[in-house]
């Protein structure tokens, strides 16, 4: 935003934007410059002390915003390939998440073009004793569809990551990739290609493609509370933490309960990022942005609850908002934020807005719109999420197709000033929500407003 008479871009200091009494607004810096004490806009008269010019509190929130939101934003590091740090913006290169991702495909789609042109080549020059292999694999794969499931594992010094590929969007990419690799002999050639029967049909309606599966594999973990080696320090417990998180990277876990991210960040991070190719289930504590990011590239992850006190708080300290934006996934059927801090107001809107079309239920600790006795105007952004005065705006603009159910976590004393709430408030705003929300059920859980149901 820019005065309007120098041009320059408003701040807080010391172009900090002055609300004239003719309702025009004008920079701290220039106001001072006026001589004749008339309006650079319309030449009314300004008042003769000029010192006492109110601000543009509107301007100053937009300008407030504007400052948050970009101090949110995280960067690439090219040099680094992940989240740039402080150092990284010193030293090396850096660009923005949609830049980092515009040169990544840039690079990528001239090479898979020339590999899908090898292939070509491949099967022109394929010998007579490897055809039968070729055409098996092809032949099976029309026989069954296009509903392969590919699994794919990348190791990279401590970290792993998985994803499943569903042959219905990437198809004949995929088969010219096995007819390739079956050509050159890294395929065997007896292929665990079984369709899996239905127990209603004998129709083959599904395949799956397992490559380099091990042998006499542990099985997953199902639950798994870490609760006292997460509350634990960095030096203690050291043989316990060593153990489970080296059973999560070979075994994965489906479950993952527990996770006090604050006493000792590190090793949470590490099994953390351990599980994600597998955990359907996790509960943080006061996670960081790197362990609700960690968290949220998990591709089967169904089930989430996050609980965040201010004591332990970090989050609104580095919210992750781009982080979100390039993750991609569209799994969370089920998410519970509570605590006195629970989410950054946009960080939750992010990540309901990532999870809309899968999110069935919703559980959220959050305020009604009173400012409390005697006090009157709109209810501060700051206040989130002790205060909310358009919840059901916030919901709508996610595009919540699939919530069947929200449920807002009020079970405390209603005097308690740290969340506010009381009967009057609560039923407006469950109004506003039944209204706007009529697929959902929509509950309240304070005792009173049980109890007067």
């Amino acid at each position: 935003m820019e005065c309007e008479v120098c041009l320059e871009e408003l701040d807080l200091k010391e172009k900090r934007p002055k609300f004239l009494p003719c309702g025009h607004t004008v920079c701290q810096r220039c106001v001072r410059r006026l001589r004749d004490r008339l309006c650079p806009q319309c030449r009314k008269a300004l008042p003769k002390d000029l010192s006492t010019l109110p601000d543009n509190y509107y301007v100053i929130g937009q300008l407030q915003h504007a400052a948050q939101k970009s101090s949110s934003r995280s960067w690439w590091c090219v040099n680094c390939n992940q989240i740039a740090s402080l150092s990284c913006e010193e030293c090396h290169t850096v660009q923005s998440m949609k830049a980092a991702l515009r040169t990544q495909t840039e690079a990528i789609l001239p090479k898979a073009s020339k590999e899908l042109e090898a292939a070509m080549k491949c099967l022109q020059n394929c010998s007579e004793d490897r055809a039968p292999n070729v055409l098996k694999v092809l032949s099976q794969a029309e026989a069954v569809g296009s509903s392969w499931h590919l699994t794919l594992k990348c190791n990279r010094g401590r970290s792993s990551y998985t994803a499943q590929l569903e042959t219905s969007a990437f198809g004949n990419i995929l088969k010219a990739l096995f007819m390739k690799k079956t050509i050159e002999g890294s395929l065997p050639t007896i292929l665990n290609l079984e369709p899996k029967q239905s127990h209603l049909s004998q129709t083959p309606s599904c395949s799956t493609l397992h490559l380099n599966q091990e042998e006499g594999a542990k099985p997953r973990i199902d639950n798994l509370n870490i609760k006292l080696n997460s509350l634990s320090g960095p030096s203690e417990r050291l043989e316990s933490k060593s153990h489970w998180l080296s059973s999560v990277k070979s075994r994965g876990v489906r479950r993952i309960r527990y996770v006090h991210c604050h006493c000792d960040p590190e090793w949470t991070l590490q099994i953390l990022r351990a599980s994600v190719p597998t955990v359907e289930v996790a509960e943080l504590f006061h996670p960081g942005t790197v362990h609700l990011t960690a968290v949220l590239t998990a591709p089967h992850l169904k089930r989430l609850s996050l609980v965040n006190t201010a004591i332990h708080d970090t989050l609104y300290r580095d919210p992750p908002m781009d982080e979100l934006a390039v993750l991609g996934y569209n799994t969370i059927e089920h998410l519970s934020v509570s605590g006195d801090r629970g989410l950054p107001r946009e960080t939750l809107l992010a990540l309901l807005c990532q999870h809309s079309a899968s999110l069935q239920e919703l559980h959220l600790e959050v305020g009604t719109s009173r400012n409390g006795p005697g006090t009157a105007g709109p209810v501060p952004i700051e206040a989130w999420p002790r205060k909310c005065a358009n919840l059901d705006d916030m919901l709508v603009a996610c595009g919540l197709t699939a919530l069947k159910k929200l449920v807002l976590l009020r079970n405390m004393d209603d005097d308690n000033a740290e969340l506010d709430h009381s009967q009057h408030h609560c039923k407006k705003q469950l109004d506003k929500l039944r209204k706007v929300l009529p697929g959902a059920e929509v509950l309240c859980q304070s005792i009173k407003c049980v109890a007067a149901v």
